[in-house]
């Protein structure tokens, strides 16, 4: 089963924002950046909304893993979400 695969569910399992930004950047850490953007959009789907450091702990995921094209996606998609960029 693909790493994928084995979180689908996982993002209805974090009662806070907090908790699930945690998971991101360990995701990312550990050079699942897949899994971090799964999470993510999962979140964006569900009952949390996404605030701008899940959005950071994301994009950082995607930078540790060379991925700069879905980090810059990202980062539109959270300007378009109407989510500041914190200073």
């Amino acid at each position: 089963m693909s790493r994928a695969a084995q979180v689908k569910p996982l993002a209805r399992c974090f009662s806070s924002l907090g908790r699930l930004t945690s998971r991101i950047t360990w995701a990312g850490r550990s050079s699942a950046w897949e899994e971090a953007l799964l999470l993510l959009s999962q979140v964006q789907s569900g009952r949390l909304r996404p605030d701008a450091t899940c959005f950071s702990a994301a994009m950082s995921s995607c930078g540790w893993a060379e991925r700069w094209m879905e980090a810059l996606i990202l980062f539109q998609e959270m300007l378009q979400s109407g989510i500041v960029a914190d200073a």
